[in-house]
């Protein structure tokens, strides 16, 4: 689940593993997708054929988590992660959640090309 999340708060007790493989399946839910996209090839190719199990300051060294917490403050920071987003024009976070996303398949020129095209959208928008 967190593979599909654009930000991710993990307990400081939290384990993530991706265990199909062990259990005669191929992980679902674009498991084999998403992984190699967010942490990177071998460590995905380690955790999807091996079953390795992450601890919540790994996943925050490779990139499956953005924060860790006590898991005693787990709601109050997602809480205030949320509200924080909340604040934001939705259509601005989805138009940079589009940059984002899409950039990291173009090159630096394409990249900046679609920012710009993005940000005129914003400025006939309106935003």
């Amino acid at each position: 689940m967190a593979l599909l999340c654009d930000l991710c708060i993990a307990a400081e007790d939290t384990v993530f593993f991706l265990p199909e493989t062990g259990l005669g399946m191929i992980p679902g839910v674009g498991g084999t997708q998403t992984a190699p996209r967010v942490i990177g090839l071998g460590r995905a190719m380690d955790m999807v054929l091996t079953g390795k199990r992450v601890d919540a300051q790994e996943a925050l060294g490779i990139g499956l988590v953005n924060r860790v917490v006590p898991r005693e403050t787990l709601l109050t920071a997602a809480k205030a992660l949320a509200y924080t987003l909340a604040e934001h024009d939705p259509r601005v976070t989805a138009l940079a959640k589009r940059a984002i996303r899409q950039g990291g398949d173009l090159s630096l020129a394409e990249g900046l090309a679609l920012e710009r095209r993005l940000w005129a959208l914003i400025c006939r928008q309106g935003a």
